[in-house]
């Protein structure tokens, strides 16, 4: 988190002359892109792990596990701590991803796209 950290105080201290709405704005801007790509991270790893076999799953440990090992690979000599409770909440509530029984399944490419689709018209609305 700390880098993500430092980029954000980075581009604050650059828009230091904005104003604090425009501040306040670009924070609100930052979140919402933070909050999609835990979003996709979650889903993708999901749907990598399990091959997107039908009836595979994973539980949160192991989801937390293989997140944290990808980005590992992509950012090193940082400490990674993916929020993977707070991923697989938003997988659940956008219908990209189910729960039973502690295990998380993905549903299918075709299906999480159709989701997303719809999404993002209803936020064009």
């Amino acid at each position: 988190m700390y880098y993500y950290e430092s980029v954000l105080m980075s581009g604050l201290y650059q828009k230091a002359e904005d104003t604090h709405h425009g501040v306040i704005l670009n924070i609100m801007e930052q979140l919402k892109a933070q909050e999609w790509k835990e979003l996709v991270l979650g889903y993708v790893t999901l749907l990598r792990e399990t091959k997107g076999e039908k009836g595979r799953g994973l539980s949160l440990e192991d989801l937390d596990a293989a997140v944290e090992s990808t980005l590992r690979q992509i950012v090193t000599g940082r400490e990674i701590d993916f929020e993977v409770e707070d991923s697989v909440r938003k997988l659940l509530e956008l219908g990209i991803a189910t729960k039973k029984d502690n295990t998380y399944y993905p549903v299918s490419l075709e299906t999480a796209s159709d989701i997303i689709k719809q999404k993002f018209i209803q936020l064009l609305k």
